[in-house]
């Protein structure tokens, strides 16, 4: 029979669980955000131009600063396979499908890494599109990089559910997925559940199979951030290696921002979790002090004890660095670096 005493203790565990892993969510909320805000006040900085203002400061110095540039994208031979449009950028994906993707908003996820090693993408896309003035004929051409953040961009052109048989079991966990987030749905903010839903490990079962298309159509408006350089040779304009593709600027900036405002959510949320779990801790550290001093003051002493035995490596480690090039020298080079007082001596 377990006592109270191991209860508790195992309480403590299970609290101890939650502190370090709401830590580690916390710390990567704090990270993204601190990118994100980063990468808005960036943002701001690049001012706009279109493709015949570019074309005027490129012919004159051969190479433009880097803006985002506006236009409208021209139509090649790639079509979308759903909406039958033409498009400069095509991509398939065939994803997991799992209960809780049902009442999540819809949002495009794609990154470029993944795509490349991943056997469940299929990316087509020119070798460089046109992207010409909206007032007149000057165009510029457009290459997109495996590294060109192309999210922003990026609409849905449809998807195909593929469901597969469940098992008895599954069934039950699928409506018990359906109730769990309806709770969601109606006490949690919008937001909040979100994040947890999309970012986290819980997704619901797993019920099929989705073969999503999305990518960027023509005869839209888009704007390229990048560096425009004009060709001498083929007197055209080409604008290589963007870092970014998207509708507007402003729409990037918001889009970021939409970002940032989740991950606020989700940054405040494994804060207090943390700080409530670190409390507990904190309380239960000092009452197990109270009535076992001696076992804490051995932990303490232990990790002191590694700590000076890690120290005494290092410093091991220097002196082995210092003195390994003195054994490849004269005697009387060894002479005058012994002579010689060097910082570190």
């Amino acid at each position: 029979m377990a006592t109270n005493e191991d209860r508790q203790y195992f309480k403590t565990g299970i609290v101890g669980f939650v502190f370090m892993y709401s830590m580690f969510k916390f710390g990567h909320y704090f990270n993204n955000n601190r990118k994100t805000k980063n990468q808005i006040k960036k943002m701001k900085q690049y001012p706009i131009k279109n493709v015949s203002e570019v074309a005027k400061e490129v012919q004159n110095q051969q190479k433009s600063n880097i803006y985002f540039i506006e236009g409208i994208p021209q139509k090649g031979s790639l079509y979308s396979t759903f909406k039958k449009i033409p498009v400069i950028l095509r991509i398939k994906q065939r994803t997991s499908l799992f209960s809780c993707d049902s009442f999540l908003e819809p949002r495009i996820k794609f990154d470029w890494k993944e795509a490349s090693s991943s056997s469940d993408y299929q990316i087509d896309k020119p070798l460089f599109f046109g992207l010409k003035d909206k007032q007149n004929q000057t165009e510029a051409y457009v290459s997109i990089n495996d590294d060109t953040d192309i999210t922003t961009a990026l609409m849905s052109f449809g998807f195909k559910d593929e469901k597969r048989s469940l098992s008895f079991a599954e069934h039950i966990g699928n409506y018990a997925t359906i109730f769990y987030s309806s709770l969601f749905r109606i006490l949690g903010p919008a937001a909040l559940i979100q994040v947890l839903f999309r970012d986290g490990s819980f997704r619901g079962v797993h019920i099929g199979y989705r073969d999503n298309e999305f990518g960027i159509k023509t005869d839209g408006f888009l704007s390229v951030l990048g560096q425009a350089v004009y060709n001498t040779e083929t007197k055209k304009i080409t604008i290589e290696n963007p870092l970014a593709l998207t509708l507007s600027k402003s729409n990037f900036i918001y889009q970021l921002e939409k970002k940032l405002q989740e991950n606020g959510v989700a940054f405040k949320f494994w804060f207090t979790l943390s700080f409530l779990s670190g409390l507990y801790i904190s309380r239960r550290v000092f009452l197990f002090h109270k009535k076992h001093p001696k076992i804490l003051k051995k932990v303490i002493a232990l990790f002191k004890k590694l700590f000076k035995r890690k120290q005494k490596r290092e410093e091991n480690n220097i002196n082995n660095e210092i003195a390994k090039p003195l054994d490849n020298v004269t005697d009387e080079k060894k002479a005058e670096a012994n002579e010689t007082p060097t910082e570190l001596q």
